[in-house]
């Protein structure tokens, strides 16, 4: 049984993803870098990911000054975030916050 008591932050999440699961294609790495770096990172990268709320998360992403295909681009790579935090057990399984 996990134990779910443990303080992740998002950066953990993300210097994991980085290291193990970002696509080796270099072009998909690159875009997926630039989306971390210029945005995901300096939002939510000090948040815990059990702080991090469906709410929060959609109202930050509907206030970036982006076209809707660059935030379709984010709400999938959260997506994809959050479901690595819940398989490798830094969060509880339940409901994406990216949904």
């Amino acid at each position: 049984m996990a134990n779910y008591t443990q303080v992740v932050h998002f950066d953990t999440l993300l210097h994991r993803y980085i290291a193990e699961e970002m696509p080796p294609k270099s072009s998909t790495r690159a875009s997926y870098m630039s989306l971390i770096e210029r945005h995901i990172r300096p939002a939510w990268g000090t948040s815990t990911l059990s702080d991090m709320k469906a709410a929060a998360v959609n109202t930050w992403l509907n206030g970036l000054p982006l076209a809707a295909l660059s935030k379709g681009h984010i709400r999938s790579l959260l997506h994809k975030l959050f479901d690595l935090a819940q398989l490798w057990e830094f969060a509880e399984l339940g409901r994406n916050p990216s949904s």
